[in-house]
């Protein structure tokens, strides 16, 4: 018992570091809550904490098991599903149980940025070599890749509304906004529908997939300079985006155009990264002049 005792107290410094955590230098109603749930866990004493303490190490060992070098290949599919599934399970029995307050198990903010703390110590210390590390994408990114997502499939479907494939693929990608739940376990939906003022599209969680995917492929081909005419193509024969194009349109019948629509949603997405990565390099590049 006594060798688990380091890692029960890494675990417990991690949690409050997460107060230093850039998000929460602006104060806002959000920041201020989830501060206040900190405090409140923080302050827990005798069974409380050493329930706590169990919680987080076994946060802190699934991460783990993710980053381990042979579940690299399928790092953002099990995060996703970790984030999406197994996190909202293990609080809500953790809820049941009345192990913590329930103001604490709700704030799923404060989860997600305690994962993200997890992720960047883990990452740090490991000794795989940089380049076998998968690149995590923070809560904020994903937020954005949900939001981008939406907007290029809208676009897309005014561009192809007489192609019935094409539109019947790309409402594949799409709840309808029927079927958007309320209670979603997840921080990038409930941003997304904070967001909303009636024009958004939203993306299912293997559409997000999808997204993620190839927001991974293109980060890296534009950080390696790679033409980007040829992202295009390399992307449509990665062997991951397929694995979830093919899973997204599973129930549609198979045909040769749909390669094509894959083609386009990737061309529409490196527009987008590739504008803004050169934003932020012109942006450094005055930063330094001045």
């Amino acid at each position: 018992m006594a060798s688990r005792q380091p890692e029960e107290i890494n675990a417990l410094l991690i949690l409050d570091e997460v107060r230093t955590m850039e998000e929460f230098k602006v104060d806002t109603t959000v920041t201020k809550g989830v501060l206040s749930n900190i405090k409140m866990l923080m302050q827990l004493e005798g069974d409380d904490k050493k329930k706590l303490e169990s919680f987080l190490l076994g946060i802190k060992n699934k991460i783990k098991e993710l980053l381990l070098p042979t579940n690299f290949m399928k790092f953002h599919q099990n995060f996703h599903e970790f984030r999406s599934e197994i996190l909202p399970n293990m609080l809500s029995e953790l809820m049941d149980r009345q192990e913590i307050p329930n103001c604490c198990c709700d704030d799923y903010i404060l989860w997600q940025c305690y994962i993200e703390k997890i992720l960047e110590k883990e990452l740090a210390v490991s000794k795989v070599s940089i380049l076998a590390k998968p690149r995590v994408l923070t809560h904020v990114e994903q937020n954005a890749v949900r939001y981008v997502a939406g907007s290029v499939v809208r676009k897309l479907i005014t561009k192809y509304r007489h192609n019935t494939i094409f539109k019947e693929c790309l409402d594949a990608l799409l709840f309808q906004k029927s079927d958007v739940t309320v209670d979603s376990q997840d921080s990038s939906e409930d941003w997304l529908k904070a967001t909303d003022r009636g024009g958004l599209k939203y993306v299912t969680d293997l559409g997000f997939e999808l997204f993620v995917e190839v927001e991974i492929f293109t980060y890296q081909q534009l950080s390696n300079k790679e033409n980007v005419e040829e992202i295009h193509k390399l992307a449509c024969k990665n062997e991951d985006i397929l694995r979830v194009w093919s899973e997204c349109v599973i129930d549609i019948e198979e045909t040769e155009e749909m390669m094509q629509l894959l083609y386009d949603i990737v061309r529409e997405w490196v527009k987008i990264r590739g504008h803004s990565m050169a934003n932020y390099g012109i942006g450094r590049a005055q930063t330094k002049k001045m």
